[in-house]
Formats: structure tokens, C-alpha cells, sequence
């Protein structure tokens, strides 16, 4: 492990500012709607705390590329060094995001417990048909694994293609889903997710790891780019 320890440290060290960043941003929004119900109480009040974090997770990956890489590869690295350091480094700061995103959550359901506030964050664990810290905290998992994956296999690809190849893959899939959706029969897939939520959750967390494992050809044949 001593050859991912360089590369583990450099981006950790990105993602520090990140994890900071967002942590306050996050708490921020629970003053703010914590204080909204309180001295406002709007009835059904349900804000939303995540959406900065799951943001992040996603857009994240756009900037594996840059200076961490090149970091990597001046001091001895190589391409897969990097890429599985890189990989490490967002499990441990999705599990961080999540703890953090779940201990806010909780914070923000006591004080509505024990002060007159109407504020009751919601938790997208509510549409899974869970009810318990343990799992609220493993469908954030689930759903950051799905976010980092699809967006580093996207990053990946537009870097290792760049932004025209990319236009034309979008625009020919778009066009595909759309004749699918108008002219095929997609009631059965929409039931079956429906009546499988919580089945569906891990196929996407499993969907985000085939991601990453797709990963891997493009990152060992990227050059550096300025």
C-alpha cells in the first residue's frame, strides 16, 4: 500500500477543503430552516439538506483530472496509482459526507422535537420505505456511490474523448431513450420499480461500481493535458 499512500494524501488533501466547504454549507441550510420553522411555521415545511452534498458527489469527479493527477505522475505515479487512490479517497469522504448529512439530519428532527419549529427535513431514505439511522445512513451511501460513480465514468470519458465525441454519444442516446420512451412500453419497468424501491436503490449503488470498474480502461490511456 506504501505506492497509493503519495497519491491517497495529495487528493485527500483536495478533497479536506471540500469536505469543510460543504459540511458548513449543509449546517448552514439547517439553521436557516431550522430557524424558518420557528419563527415563521409554515405548516408542512419538508426542506431539503442534501442537495448541495449529493451535488458535489456528482460534479466531483470532473476535476479528478487536474492538478492531483498531475501531482501523481510528477512524482513517480502512475495512471492506475492515481485512479485507485482516487477511488479510496471518495469512499472515505462519501462515508464522511454521510455521516455528517445524517447527524444534521437527526440534529434537525430534535430540535423540532423540542422546540415549537415546524421544520421537518426531508430524507430521501423516506422513499424507501426505511425508518431507522442505520438505514437512512446506508441509502446516503448507496446513493453517493451511484453520484461518484456515474460522474467519474462521464468525466473519464470526456476527458479521454474530449467535448465532441461526447456531444454526438449524448445527443445519439438521447435520441434512442426518447423513441423508447414514446413509442416503447415502459409501464412494466416504471411498476416494477415502484413495487421494488428499496431492490432498485442497490441496483444503483451496483450500477455505480460497474461505472467506476469502466473506468479504468479510459484513466490508463488519458494524457496530460495543460
Amino acid at each position: 500500500m506504501n505506492h497509493l499512500k503519495g497519491p491517497v494524501s495529495i487528493i485527500l488533501k483536495d478533497l479536506k477543503v471540500q469536505f469543510y466547504l460543504f459540511t458548513a454549507i449543509t449546517l448552514l441550510l439547517v439553521i436557516v430552516y431550522s430557524g424558518i420553522g420557528y419563527y415563521v411555521g409554515p405548516d408542512n415545511f419538508h426542506p431539503f439538506i442534501s442537495g448541495p452534498i449529493y451535488g458535489m458527489l456528482l460534479i466531483l469527479p470532473y476535476f479528478m483530472f487536474g492538478d492531483p493527477l498531475k501531482s501523481t505522475i510528477g512524482l513517480g505515479g502512475t495512471r492506475v496509482n492515481y485512479f485507485t487512490s482516487f477511488i479510496i479517497s471518495s469512499f472515505i469522504l462519501i462515508v464522511s459526507l454521510m455521516i455528517v448529512n445524517n447527524v444534521f439530519f437527526q440534529l434537525s428532527d430534535l430540535l423540532t422535537e423540542h422546540t415549537k419549529s415546524t421544520t421537518h427535513v426531508f430524507h430521501l431514505a423516506s422513499l424507501f420505505g426505511v425508518s431507522n439511522a442505520l438505514s437512512y445512513f446506508w441509502v446516503d451511501i448507496l446513493l453517493g456511490i451511484f453520484l461518484v460513480g456515474i460522474g467519474t465514468l462521464l468525466s473519464a470519458a470526456l476527458y479521454r474523448f474530449g467535448y465532441i465525441w461526447m456531444l454526438g454519444i449524448a445527443v445519439v442516446i438521447g435520441l434512442v431513450g426518447f423513441i423508447w420512451f414514446t413509442l416503447g412500453d415502459m409501464s412494466g419497468i416504471f411498476k416494477w420499480t415502484l413495487e421494488n424501491m428499496y431492490l432498485s436503490l442497490h441496483l444503483l449503488g451496483g450500477l455505480g461500481i460497474v461505472c467506476i470498474v469502466l473506468t479504468y480502461p479510459l484513466i490508463t490511456r488519458v494524457t496530460l493535458k495543460c
